[in-house]
This record gives structure tokens, C-alpha cells and sequence, in this order.
């Protein structure tokens, strides 16, 4: 089954489910901001807001860490009001 397929069939616990391994990247601080998102802020979110997420979570350790940081930024506005929800811990 393709990831379209799966996150179409998940109910949206499910999804936190399985977005919570993804947020384990093997830095703590990163970590930390992840989860804290997933789990205070993410279930309350738009199903755009769900996907965005789920697509910033298949960027590179690097990249990702230095938008989180502020030292890069999305293209796109949608990722960087993302990245601020996540820096902040509330929602976009």
C-alpha cells in the first residue's frame, strides 16, 4: 500500500501514531519540537495542516534543523507559518 493509500484509509490517532516514530530524528532538540507539536497541536489541525507535516517530516535531518532554527527559509509560506506553529508549540 502506497503512503497516499495509507494516510487516506488512517484515522487521524493513527496518523499521530505513526507520524511519532517519524519525529524521532537523533536530535534531541528536534525531537523534542516535533513531539511537542504532534502531540499538543496536530490532532486539532486542518487535514492540510496534517499533510504538511507529514511532507516536512521527509525532509533531511539538516534542512529541517535549520528551518526550525530560522537560519533557512520554505519557499513556501504554508511550511514556514508550519515551522513557526512547531517553534511555538501552537497551532498555524
Amino acid at each position: 500500500m502506497t503512503d497516499a493509500a495509507t494516510s487516506a484509509t488512517e484515522t487521524p490517532i493513527e496518523l499521530q501514531k505513526r507520524l511519532r516514530w517519524q519525529c524521532r530524528r537523533g536530535m534531541l532538540e528536534m525531537d523534542f519540537l516535533l513531539r511537542r507539536y504532534l502531540d499538543s497541536v496536530f490532532l486539532t489541525t486542518s487535514s492540510d495542516a496534517k499533510s504538511e507535516f507529514e511532507a516536512l517530516l521527509k525532509l533531511e535531518d539538516d534542512l529541517l534543523w535549520d528551518y526550525l532554527l530560522g537560519t533557512k527559509l520554505p519557499a513556501n509560506p504554508s511550511t514556514q507559518a508550519l515551522i513557526d506553529a512547531i517553534r511555538t508549540g501552537f497551532a498555524a
